[in-house]
């Protein structure tokens, strides 16, 4: 059997293919929102769409480097506020630090590099001592145990300083960056000194140390090497700061002083006191005496020089002091201790000033110099992009729009102190001027900071609004664009709508033209 179809038939079956595509494109419409989807729908409005959303995402690129500008200036801004409060606590460190002003104190500082965790000495023996004996005879003695070499200085100084015997040994700032001395202060005003049985290696690591009117350090001469017992020459190392007068000749204890003779000494203030003897005797004897006159003044015998002592007398309340008339064997040209010249006696020995004590000023002086490199440090490290340090220097722009168009912002190098203007070290504070000068470069730091701040802030402003006028340009441009090939969907709704009962009549349609066609051919079968 065959169907047979008709020109209605056909154009029904046409109909019903375009309602398809139609409802279709309507369909496809309402759910992208776009009516104009390609050149095919509306190539002129599709054109003009294509040109405008090309802009705006070129002006969203544009943006995207000025934001990636921008978040560098608001970086390098934070840093340089934070490198601005540094330096005003730098500022207030070297304030504090020049008005705690100079003090003094009586004592001795090494001039090594010594702190709680420094070797001693690594030629040190199982024995050696350090011997420290205070004016009125308090001493302590630290002796090194087996493991001597290996022994370190905060061992030593707590050992010393627990003894109580009227010396303090505490660790103090030097006048170089990061060292550290150690010092050696009488805490009751009387002098000390470092016997002569403590162990030259022990002696020399403590630097060139010196002393007001103790005599010059003779290592060698004062003190014995590694643990043995020290020879009558081996006296040790007095520091002192009252006059001291020595006699002009080599004597021993066992120096025979004639009977009869006299020793006047005093001091200027005119508090002067003789000793005298009428029968022989002898330095050691002497000296006893004179010491138990309990005058102020010590009698002792003290190295000068390899081998030999003289005898010595010094002021124990710090003034002066002179030899101001001798007879017998104090009285030259002959005399077995002489004082003076073969003609005139008299002598005067003069105090020293005790030691300049700058320690708060080199600990306020510390404080700064680590403000000072942790400075340089926020600017070294300053988080923005690589080659975009403008504290080192460095530069970054921002394309405004073509590619002609650009911001230039050019940094500053002030990674390092020096570069800072910071060239006064708070290291070097022992002088009032110094740390006035350190002060005065801390303000001038500041200037330049907040110059550059100001220069970094107007390029943040201008960029910032470039920023917003291109977004909004950009926000424009994309709208315009979309609303050029956008979809109404309420139109496409009932577009779909009217689609749908076009497309149910067509297919009625056609039902009931198939229905009849198929009974016309079942009758004409049958006849």
């Amino acid at each position: 059997m065959s169907v047979v179809t008709t020109n209605a038939h056909s154009a029904t079956v046409l109909m019903l293919q375009d309602i398809h595509r139609n409802f279709q494109k309507a369909q496809s419409r309402v759910s992208t929102g776009i009516a104009i989807s390609s050149a095919i729908d509306d190539s002129a409005r599709y054109e003009l769409s294509s040109r405008l959303m090309a802009r705006s995402q070129l002006i969203n690129s544009v943006n995207n480097n000025i934001s990636s500008v921008l978040k560098t200036l608001e970086t390098t801004d934070e840093t340089i506020r934070t490198m601005i409060s540094l330096l005003d606590q730098a500022s207030d460190v070297a304030g504090r630090a020049i008005g705690r002003g100079v003090g003094s104190f009586q004592g001795v500082r090494s001039t090594t590099d010594i702190n709680e965790t420094t070797l001693v000495s690594a030629a040190a023996v199982p024995g050696s001592r350090l011997t420290i004996v205070m004016d009125g005879g308090q001493q302590f003695t630290f002796t090194f145990g087996t493991a001597a070499a290996t022994t370190r200085w905060g061992e030593v100084v707590n050992a010393i300083n627990s003894a109580n015997i009227g010396v303090i040994v505490d660790y103090m700032p030097a006048t170089a960056p990061s060292i550290t001395n150690l010092r050696f202060r009488s805490a009751d005003g009387r002098d000390f000194r470092f016997g002569g049985d403590s162990d030259r290696n022990v002696i020399a690591s403590l630097g060139a140390i010196t002393s007001g009117t103790g005599g010059a350090l003779n290592i060698a001469d004062q003190f014995v090497l590694g643990a043995v017992a020290p020879t009558a020459a081996q006296t040790g190392f007095t520091i002192s700061f009252g006059g001291a007068v020595q006699s002009a000749v080599n004597v021993t204890g066992a120096t025979v002083i004639d009977a009869g003779s006299a020793l006047t000494f005093g001091n200027p203030a005119g508090n002067y006191f003789t000793w005298s003897t009428t029968t022989a005797t002898n330095v050691a004897s002497a000296i006893t005496a004179i010491n138990g006159m309990s005058v102020g003044v010590i009698a002792e015998l003290v190295n000068s020089g390899p081998g030999t002592t003289a005898l010595r007398l010094r002021s124990a309340s710090g003034d002066d002091l002179e030899i101001t008339a001798g007879s017998g064997s104090f009285a030259g040209p002959a005399g077995a201790v002489r004082f003076g010249s073969t003609t005139d006696i008299r002598q005067t020995g003069y105090s020293a000033d005790l030691r300049a004590d700058h320690s708060m000023r080199l600990i306020y002086g510390t404080q700064y110099d680590d403000i000072v490199a942790h400075i340089g440090l926020l600017a070294r490290n300053n988080p923005v992009p690589a080659g975009r340090n403008l504290l080192r220097g460095e530069s970054t722009n921002a394309m405004l729009g073509a590619l002609t168009s650009m911001v230039w912002v050019q940094g500053k190098d002030v990674s390092t102190a020096n570069l800072l203007g910071l060239n006064q070290a708070g290291s070097t504070w022992t002088s009032f001027s110094n740390a006035l000068t350190s002060i005065r470069q801390v303000a001038a730091a500041r200037t330049t900071l907040l110059d550059l701040a100001a220069r970094i802030g107007q390029h943040q402003s201008f960029l910032a609004d470039r920023y917003a006028i291109n977004r909004d340009y950009s926000t424009n441009l994309s709208g315009l664009g979309r609303d050029l090939v956008a979809a109404d969907i309420g139109e496409e709704s009932a577009k779909m709508t009217a689609l749908q009962t076009q497309q149910q009549l067509a297919v009625q349609t056609l039902t009931s033209g198939v229905v009849n066609r198929l009974s016309l051919v079942q009758i004409m079968e049958r006849e």
